[in-house]
């Protein structure tokens, strides 16, 4: 059989019964439940929902609360919570679509449906930070997926710089050794961000450092420095 994704739309969920899984956001679900007073009652009636439509997952979309996925294993119906991964919201159209779509795309690929989810979230987070519809890159995604990790590749810094300016951001760039980490670096720091969108401070090799600072220098390898910074 063919798993079969629904964002579903209008009333009456039956016509969506034996989908793999549903999409709806909480005002939906809410209003096609008759109401959801608390988590608790939200629990119930998701489980009831996945057992009445026959589903394997029902994945509730809750705008700054992020999403959360009631997911049919071993005859019980297991909760998982995904907190939003959107820093800033500029317009929010096509964030169902998105959502929708990379849940396909990943479980499509081999993903497990819990690390699909992980991957609809950061793909709808990047998306409603950009104006109009918008698709996220790969290079957005995957610093998403890794926690938020600043310290980028080259090619990573390229593609994220290409996508920002689309998106008619700014971008600051800045370089240093940053060695010894004092107050007066992270207040230029701190300044410099403020001029732009979007920061991005490139650091000196090891023997860069050893040149201009000296045989001793630095203190701190490149890792290290580019993890404190």
């Amino acid at each position: 059989d063919i798993p079969v994704f629904i964002d579903p739309k209008g009333n009456n969920f039956n016509k969506y019964k034996g989908a793999y899984i549903i999409t709806p956001n909480y005002l939906e679900f809410s209003t096609e439940v008759g109401g959801v007073k608390n988590e608790q009652e939200l629990n119930g009636k998701a489980s009831n929902m996945i057992k009445k439509l026959s589903l394997q997952g029902l994945l509730i979309t809750r705008g700054q609360e992020g999403m959360t996925l009631f997911k049919k294993e071993r005859g019980k119906v297991n909760r998982s919570d995904f907190p939003t991964e959107a820093r800033d919201v500029f317009d929010v159209s096509g964030a169902g679509d998105t959502v929708i779509a990379s849940l396909a795309a990943a479980q499509s690929s081999g993903m497990t449906l819990e690390d699909s989810v992980k991957l609809a979230n950061a793909a709808a987070g990047i998306v409603i930070g950009k104006s109009g519809t918008a698709s996220p890159s790969l290079a957005e995604l995957s610093i998403s997926l890794n926690s938020g990790d600043s310290v980028l590749s080259k090619a990573q810094i390229k593609d994220l710089v290409k996508e920002a300016k689309k998106d008619s951001k700014k971008i600051v760039f800045t370089n240093g050794c940053f060695d010894l980490l004092h107050v007066g670096h992270i207040t230029y720091l701190e300044e410099a961000e403020q001029l732009g969108d979007r920061l991005v401070v490139a650091l000196n090799s090891d023997s860069s450092v050893r040149k201009l600072k000296g045989s001793k220098r630095p203190i701190n390898k490149l890792k290290d420095r580019a993890k404190q910074i």
